[in-house]
């Protein structure tokens, strides 16, 4: 719609639909949105939280010396991503094999996230900040990385739950934390990471087919991920029950029982 004004300019008049408005609004008040919106606040205040203690430790005279948490708890959030762009093709009714391109992304990713944790190998005494404040560093960049990757685990086993059947669900999320526990393996004791997947893939599967071939001369490397991957299984399924806590119901007391029936027979 155009209209003139007194100096003969023509000006654009947007009409605003009311409804679409009030559909929107409507939309953002879904507890499927509003679940969404608590979720991606509750990830960004404990990934801020470290953030926070990095730049204070950084002004008492360390510099950055912390620097590879911020590079690695960025990592932690990219398979996060890869779980909503999957997210949203399921909802978009993606063929299973384009689905499969983020999901592939995704599980290449996801070890970067609980890898966090084993930055505490880094926690040692210095003359700059007191050692229980760089624990407490450590510590916070290690369960914000934990948390965001329990997050996209979840995302994952629900659009399994969806596309195939709650049991194979869970067999998806126990096969990728048995993975993740030898990749976190990978990347504290063997020094490889994501890319090398694709810059280095045949020293890389090498070493994985030496210790598949030989599980025996390799029980070091096979215990270590053994714990890690137990260690994020119970994390997993406590953060699972934690999310499943409900107030039970109480019996009613005498009085409000006599109110029940009185309303009900009215």
């Amino acid at each position: 719609m155009h209209a003139v004004d007194a100096g003969c300019h023509p000006v654009t008049l947007v009409v605003v639909d009311t409804r679409d408005r009030d559909d929107l609004i409507a939309w953002l008040r879904t507890d499927e949105v509003m679940s969404r919106l608590t979720m991606a606040a509750t990830l960004a205040l404990t990934s801020a939280f470290p953030v926070a203690l990095l730049a204070l430790r950084a002004r008492m005279g360390d510099g950055l010396g912390f620097r590879f948490l911020l590079w690695n708890l960025f990592l932690a959030w990219v398979p996060l991503g890869f779980a909503f762009v999957a997210e949203v093709g399921w909802r978009a009714h993606w063929s299973r094999r384009r689905l499969l391109i983020p999901l592939f992304a995704w599980l290449l990713f996801f070890p970067n996230a609980p890898y966090v944790i084993t930055d505490v190998v880094h926690l040692q005494k210095n003359p700059i900040s007191p050692l229980w404040f760089d624990a407490l560093i450590l510590f916070s960049t290690g369960l914000a990385g934990l948390l965001v990757g329990f997050v996209s685990l979840r995302m994952v086993q629900l659009i399994v739950n969806a596309s195939f059947s709650r049991a194979w669900g869970w067999v998806t999320s126990v096969g990728v934390l048995l993975l993740t526990g030898f990749g976190i393996y990978l990347g504290r004791f063997a020094r490889y990471n994501s890319w090398d997947v694709l810059s280095s893939p045949r020293r890389l599967l090498y070493d994985v087919q030496s210790v598949a071939l030989d599980p025996i001369s390799n029980g070091r490397t096979i215990a270590i991920s053994i714990l890690f991957s137990a260690f994020l299984a119970v994390t997993y399924l406590g953060t699972i029950a934690l999310g499943q806590l409900v107030l039970p119901r109480r019996p009613a007391t005498p009085g409000e029982s006599d109110r029940i029936q009185e309303r009900d027979l009215s």
